[in-house]
């Protein structure tokens, strides 16, 4: 019992590294380096594709299917995203580096949020509920 506890501890040691290194460290490194080879509103944008990315990554790892409801927000979000950043006649104007790093730094969002999911996927193996809002009895 004692090494299933020590054992778990340490699991849940490495998710919290790889956590801070993903979402924290390499998120902001790359953003940082991003803003000084493209413009803030280019980043605006590809960033802002982040919460789909996870989604979809975290729906094919735990085999859920994505409401149309979350897609309907989505895509009322990034176009308002879009409205922002674009307006006053600004238009997309790519700068491949910066806008690549600003992948990176969509991807590297990815990678902590699956991270992140990784307790909510044993607790559910485990037989508690991983859903959010809802209890086990």
């Amino acid at each position: 019992m004692k090494e299933q506890i020590v054992s778990r501890l340490h699991e849940i040691e490495r998710l919290f590294a790889v956590s801070g290194l993903t979402g924290v460290t390499l998120n902001y490194l790359l953003e940082t380096f991003a803003l000084q080879h493209t413009k803030a509103s280019n980043l605006a944008v590809i960033v802002s594709i982040t919460p789909l990315i996870i989604a979809v990554t975290v729906s094919i790892l735990h085999r859920e299917r994505l409401r149309g409801s979350f897609f309907l927000g989505f895509l009322l979000s990034f176009s308002g995203i879009c409205l922002i950043s674009f307006s006053n006649g600004a238009v997309y104007s790519p700068h491949l580096g910066g806008d690549l790093l600003g992948l990176g730094v969509a991807v590297s969002g990815n990678l902590y949020g699956t991270v992140r999911s990784i307790p909510q996927e044993k607790k559910s193996s485990r037989g508690g509920s991983a859903k959010r809002g809802k209890e086990s009895h």
